[in-house]
């Protein structure tokens, strides 16, 4: 509707906490999340997560929570849930597992988000390369 309009195009110009507070308002909580985190409203975002959480589960609040607490077993929480069809866990667990030097581990994750949602070109750029510095020539090209 119109509400979702206005606090879409406020999202768009950067006006975050205002899109924020109107998806909350008509209760969009993805979007609320999403709004709250780009204005670096962490804990408004996670307490929004972890409500909704209480009332229903669902992988993207999982996903959510980890991105905002930076803890994997969030992510494997979304996975569980969705039965591993949830390729933005599966990527944010590759990136966590990049950033620790854990190649292989990351490498698995990757190869599965791309497996369940082949058109992410970040995710097939970064599978790349952990391939080439794993020397899996195959798989890098």
């Amino acid at each position: 509707g119109m509400l979702q309009d206005l606090a879409a195009r406020y999202a768009n110009l950067g006006i975050v906490t205002s899109a924020a507070e109107i998806f909350t308002d008509i209760e969009l909580w993805d979007e609320a999340v999403e709004c709250y985190r780009r204005a670096g409203k962490e804990s408004l975002a996670e307490k929004i997560v972890r409500e909704r959480l209480a009332d229903i589960e669902t992988p993207r609040m999982w996903s959510a929570l980890g991105d905002i607490t930076n803890d994997p077993q969030f992510y494997y929480k979304a996975l569980d849930l969705s039965k591993g069809r949830f390729a933005n866990a599966h990527v944010a667990l590759g990136k966590y597992h990049f950033d620790k030097g854990e190649l292989a581990e990351a490498g698995v994750h990757y190869k599965a988000a791309l497996k369940v949602k082949p058109l992410m070109p970040r995710a097939w750029f970064r599978f790349g390369t952990i391939s080439m510095q794993l020397g899996e020539w195959d798989a890098a090209l």
